[in-house]
């Protein structure tokens, strides 16, 4: 029996929220489930400009998703605030390093902080919006 629907009422995984979707074309997947995760505790995620907006509110995101995430600011003591948030909210899996983006001795010097710590940076995010 054909569908006559355009949309269908679908949940997404990532939330309790529901979204109307053009109907599935084959055979029905199960929309219940979330998809396969390409990431693990290992995957280090760093993201700029993250003291504050969307910068924290990402690191925040991919530290409840299990990730290491890092947070960066150009300010030490809004980065050091923002991380110590984190922690009391029990997110332990969140490192800080002070990095500006426009300053070529603190992108070395996040460099070589990185490199001490970590084996490899899978995802970047600039959420620095004037840069």
């Amino acid at each position: 029996m054909a569908s006559s629907c355009l949309f269908s009422r679908r949940r997404r995984w990532w939330s309790a929220s529901t979204v109307d979707t053009p109907c599935p074309v084959g055979p029905r997947q199960s929309t219940n489930s979330p998809p396969t995760r390409w990431w693990s505790g290992e995957t280090v995620v760093a993201v700029t400009g993250a003291n504050k907006g969307i910068g924290y509110a990402l690191i925040k995101r991919f530290a409840e998703l299990g990730l290491t995430v890092i947070l960066t600011a150009r300010d030490y003591e809004r980065g050091k605030k923002a991380v110590e948030s984190l922690w009391a909210m029990g997110f332990n899996n969140v490192h800080f390093s002070l990095l500006d983006v426009s300053d070529q001795a603190s992108i070395k010097g996040f460099t070589s902080w990185f490199t001490q710590r970590f084996e490899a940076l899978y995802v970047l995010v600039s959420a620095n919006p004037s840069h």
